[in-house]
């Protein structure tokens, strides 16, 4: 093998080995043509978002209108979890431009994400990835964040539940309680539509499970 065809076999392999970005979530926009991700990312960066687009959900609805969901990576020093930012962008019709419409806090503007133990963040495999991108309301620190996550994923044992917490379930909010000490984790069902969420209090290095609810939009 001459050293170019070595190098390039090696490009392949990476190629074939890293996912290609933006990761899609869901079949409309799994739907969505690369001409549509190319104007997506140009309506970011008009509108000033110029962190990077690394993963969108949603796309062309029934009227043929469109709405998607873009999650933007801001930068992190600890490896396996970053903090990130969900704007909606949508547009009438084909023929029309896509709009930026950031999210606030209170919207769901602020997210988070913790990568599976030896996996990448960009790794995400199907709609109910575990990694995916969750919201995240109040002052909760990374560390906060990060156990609380691990915490879950490694699917407890409680009385109050059933047996064990479903941490193979998707997160889809965290919050800071009330009581201004225990973190709500709020999991999302395989309808999607509905979930359960637990309130952890912190013991040291672990959490205790205070309560639990479930919850259906």
């Amino acid at each position: 093998m001459t050293f170019a065809t070595a190098i390039l076999a090696a490009l392949l392999a990476f190629a074939l080995e890293t996912p290609s970005l933006p990761i899609r979530v869901g079949d409309a926009a799994r739907k969505l043509s690369k001409r549509d991700v190319a104007d997506i990312q140009r309506a970011l960066t008009s509108a000033g978002k110029t962190e990077r687009l690394f993963s969108i959900n949603g796309g062309e609805t029934k009227q043929k209108n469109s709405t998607v969901y873009g999650y933007l990576a801001h930068e992190s020093a600890t490896a396996g979890f970053r903090r990130c930012e969900k704007i909606m962008i949508a547009r009438p019709s084909h023929q029309a431009r896509w709009t930026v419409y950031p999210l606030g806090e209170k919207n769901g503007g602020t997210c988070a994400q913790v990568a599976v133990s030896g996996q990448s963040l960009d790794s995400m495999t199907s709609d109910r990835d575990v990694s995916r991108p969750f919201w995240v309301i109040g002052n909760l620190t990374d560390d906060e964040i990060i156990s609380a996550v691990r915490f879950i994923r490694s699917r407890p044992r409680t009385s109050q539940w059933g047996g064990q917490v479903p941490g193979e379930w998707p997160i889809d909010q965290m919050f800071r309680a009330l009581d201004g000490e225990s973190v709500s984790v709020s999991l999302r069902a395989p309808n999607e539509y509905s979930g359960v969420s637990f309130s952890l209090q912190r013991d040291a290095d672990t959490w205790i499970i205070k309560q639990f609810g479930n919850w259906v939009y």
